[in-house]
């Protein structure tokens, strides 16, 4: 396993910083911000309580991690592919592994920060054993959103072929919670991946049962694990790999 550099890491954040501040890109997290605030106001005006199901936080938070987390890491990764600027970061010898925490890290605080702020925005309040899960759950679903982005990214040959990509399995993982109960496979297949462990969350809360389930850390860890694998293989076979 090669060392990581911090200079270098460093230098990949800055890059994708940058690249988050974009018009294309900067809008994305006021999806799911925007889509919290309609939500909160309809719910104020239409449900005699006045609040929010916990189930409605749940999908805010899956749509910020498709917005921020997949869609935006692979459109500008593809883009990066598109103007061979992956190149450029090969011939000054950044490896795969300073390229993929370089490139993890900014949107994954992004997202971060955005999912804190949605239980405010949407006012559903929670315990503080709960608020700990939610923050657990969430910050390794976002990682796992970030990879897959990163996965479609290093694959698509430009940002069209990105979008294409993109879009459809983004709907998957959006509807994937919405089906369950229908059929025992659907059941299963949502429960393994992040949207259907977050609506699961969602669920615990508003039945104010326990919200930790160990399954559901194990399973983001070993999704965590493959989907990193699988993209330092990727990086490695399509030629970026820096060669010190």
């Amino acid at each position: 396993m090669k060392s990581i550099h911090l200079r270098k890491l460093l230098a990949v954040m800055e890059v994708k910083s940058k690249t988050l501040l974009d018009m294309t890109y900067i809008i994305m997290p006021l999806f799911s911000i925007g889509f919290a605030l309609l939500m909160r106001f309809m719910s104020s005006v239409y449900m005699e309580s006045g609040k929010m199901s916990p189930s409605t936080l749940a999908n805010c938070v899956i749509m910020n991690i498709c917005m921020c987390s997949i869609f935006c890491v692979a459109g500008s990764l593809a883009e990066e592919k598109e103007k061979h600027t992956l190149r450029v970061l090969m011939t000054s010898s950044v490896n795969g592994m300073e390229f993929y925490f370089g490139s993890v890290l900014p949107v994954l605080m992004e997202s971060i920060v955005v999912n804190t702020l949605l239980p405010f925005i949407t006012g559903l309040s929670m315990t503080v054993i709960q608020w700990g899960c939610y923050l657990l759950l969430t910050t390794l679903s976002s990682l796992i959103g970030t990879i897959v982005g990163m996965l479609i990214g290093i694959y698509s040959k430009d940002q069209m072929n990105a979008s294409i990509i993109t879009t459809p399995f983004m709907l998957v993982l959006l509807l994937l919670p919405m089906l369950n109960g229908i059929h025992p496979i659907l059941d299963t297949i949502s429960s393994l991946t992040f949207t259907g462990v977050i609506m699961d969350f969602a669920n615990q809360v508003s039945i104010n049962a326990h919200p930790f389930q160990i399954n559901s850390i194990i399973i983001l860890i070993v999704e965590i694990i493959i989907a990193t694998v699988l993209f330092l293989v990727l990086y490695k076979k399509n030629g970026f790999e820096a060669n010190d």
